[in-house]
């Protein structure tokens, strides 16, 4: 079993763990997952390993180690200064991502690896100056320093509470061409206003959001 062998050749669980995940320059994490996965303590090196900037996930299935970044020339102080340049562009409380900070006018010198916006926003999930939350397969990250998640109804709310009204189809444009969000389920947009009457109304008819019942009412006063 490979819990012996780790403690035949290793001092610990956890040393055998980061050898495990850095041995290699780029490995797939999937396979890693299938073999280690029963473990709790491969998750927490996996996820201090992470933090520390040691690996990288480039993709949702190969780890890159930071080793191998800096024979690109990458140091851990241009990602630190990455993550600093984005906590001053966003302001308290504000949700965005990395899609949505290029297009006013975001620019990373880590570019130049070739990478795309999923191993920038890998970097900014580790920062605890941002919270992250996946919204239909989009990693949305919020700079607050209170969790380190929050709920999609949040980020939606809030997107929705800048409008009196909105088509339903017309938001999930929205998701889709300021936050780089392709694949928004209308079907579950409409669950949580459901679930949430309180704060919004959808009319099935309209096909509209509303602020609140009130608001859809008004448009049929004379």
């Amino acid at each position: 079993m490979y819990s012996e062998y780790a403690l035949r050749n290793f001092d610990s669980l956890d040393a055998y763990y980061t050898h495990v995940l850095t041995d290699e320059d780029i490995t797939t994490f999937r396979d890693k997952l299938r073999r280690y996965s029963a473990t709790s303590t491969f998750y927490a090196v996996f996820k201090r390993l992470k933090n520390q900037y040691d690996i990288f996930l480039t993709d949702p299935d190969h780890i890159l180690t930071f080793r191998r970044l800096e024979r690109f020339g990458v140091t851990k102080e241009e990602i630190c200064s990455f993550a600093d340049s984005v906590a001053e562009m966003v302001g308290d409380g504000e949700y965005f991502t990395v899609y949505n900070l290029r297009e006013k006018g975001l620019s990373v010198s880590l570019d130049r690896l070739g990478f795309d916006d999923f191993f920038l926003t890998e970097i900014l999930i580790e920062d605890s100056r941002f919270a992250s939350q996946r919204v239909f397969g989009t990693t949305v990250l919020c700079k607050t320093e209170a969790a380190n998640t929050f709920m999609m109804k949040e980020f939606l709310f809030a997107l929705l509470s800048e409008c009196e009204s909105i088509d339903i189809d017309d938001f999930a444009n929205m998701l889709k061409t300021d936050y780089g969000i392709p694949e928004a389920k209308i079907s579950k947009i409409i669950e949580l206003i459901r679930e949430n009457p309180e704060s919004y109304y959808y009319d099935e008819i309209m096909r509209t959001i509303y602020r609140d019942k009130g608001t859809f009412l008004s448009e049929f006063d004379d």
